[in-house]
């Protein structure tokens, strides 16, 4: 009897630990299931014990999300990693690694450290490379130095190699907003690896620097030339900052402006008309009120030029120009959801969502929502208006500030 009495109460026990496992996995398959139809990703399930996993493609590269495990025994400890890997390689075979206690040993052993000559990037990161000079050239950039600190200071575990990007938290999340915003940072860190970078905080760039050592501006301009032949793209200014545009319900149409022979027909009045509020200039050191300025609408051939197969090179920097900076009215339907990275990116768009959609006969959109604008998930309808602000050289579509 009471050998039978223990065999009983172990049955229980165990049977108690297999529903409480079920249980789990079964809200975290729920959980990431949400996930995987927000970000358009393939949820993977291998059983009501076992844990779920994603995989697909997220931004133009192929991402994963699982549950690893670290230690032994009682010391196991399960960890959410989210990955993602680049179309190619890091530019020079690119590596980087968090600096630990074992990486110590390994330098003073004679494994390759560079020294990249900024502060306090090379006391925290290990940076390896077959080419050295081209990854320097990468790593110089101040801003990238400050995505790959903030990486490595948020994340419990997080390396660059081989054109991959490796995060794990320091727990098991099934948080859909956490999770996403995981996969936006993978990737964003990728891009910013491969020499992509969002080109609307240049001149926070300017005005923000991390301190370098000992290295003159001559060889930073080299490095830097020598990084864009490397990676086949060329710098361009930034673009114009986005312009609010009015409603028709607050101010109205916009007057009319009259053709040329109007003007050299009318008598010449006695004082020069005021200036139309699109045409008022700002009174110095002040900006001008956002409500008061209008954005010309886009040319719906100018947008056609950029679908063209084939374009680039000048045609292509020509066609993006004469896009830039203006208005445009989207209506279609929802294609794709991610959230908007938090790296230069202005508010109100910081940390809102950004939704692509598909252009027939035109560029894809990838439409930038206010942060507080009610949440849009794959295959809703959307319309709306916003400014033009950029093109996406890596993705060949243009990038939308939606109105607030």
């Amino acid at each position: 009897m009471e050998a039978l009495a223990l065999f009983l109460v172990v049955g229980a026990i165990a049977a108690i630990a297999v529903l409480f496992s079920v249980n789990r996995t079964r809200e975290r398959k729920q959980a990431w299931g949400a996930l995987a139809e927000v970000v358009g990703l393939e949820l993977h399930d291998e059983g009501p014990t076992k844990d779920p996993w994603l995989s697909g493609t997220f931004e133009g590269m192929e991402v994963g999300v699982e549950v690893v495990s670290r230690g032994t025994g009682r010391f196991r400890r399960y960890l959410t990693q989210v990955t993602a890997q680049s179309p190619r390689p890091f530019p020079g075979r690119l590596a980087l690694y968090p600096q630990g206690y074992l990486q110590r040993v390994g330098r003073a052993m004679g494994l390759q450290d560079i020294v990249i000559g900024a502060q306090p990037f090379d006391d925290h990161v290990v940076v390896q490379a077959a080419e050295p000079q081209v990854a320097r050239g990468v790593l110089r950039n101040p801003r990238v130095q400050r995505m790959v600190l903030e990486m490595f200071a948020e994340y419990r575990e997080a390396w660059a190699h081989s054109g991959q990007v490796v995060l794990l938290r320091s727990e098991l999340t099934d948080n859909v907003a956490v999770l996403s915003q995981d996969l936006q940072n993978a990737v964003t860190l990728c891009r910013a690896l491969l020499g992509k970078l969002p080109e609307e905080t240049r001149d926070k760039e300017k005005k923000e620097p991390l301190p370098e050592k000992d290295q003159p501006a001559e060889e930073h301009v080299l490095l830097a030339s020598e990084l864009a032949d490397v990676l086949g793209f060329v710098e361009e200014e930034a673009p114009p900052p986005p312009r609010r545009l009015r409603s028709g319900a607050d101010e109205g149409p916009p007057p009319p402006r009259p053709s040329a022979p109007q003007v050299a027909e009318a008598p010449a009045p006695s004082a020069p008309p005021p200036p139309t509020p699109a045409e008022a200039p700002a009174p110095s050191g002040s900006p001008a009120a956002p409500s008061a300025v209008r954005a010309e609408p886009v040319d719906p051939a100018a947008l056609a030029r950029l679908a063209e197969r084939g374009l680039a090179g000048r045609a292509q920097d020509e066609a993006v120009a004469a896009v830039v900076g203006r208005a445009i009215a989207v209506q279609g339907t929802v294609h794709e959801v991610r959230r908007t990275a938090a790296f230069g990116v202005e508010a109100p768009w910081r940390s809102g969502q950004t939704v692509v959609v598909k252009g027939e006969g035109t560029p894809d959109l990838a439409l930038r929502l206010p942060a507080d604008a009610a949440p849009l998930k794959r295959g809703d309808p959307v319309e709306a208006e916003g400014v033009i602000r950029e093109w996406d050289r890596m993705y060949r579509r243009l990038v939308v500030d939606v109105s607030p």
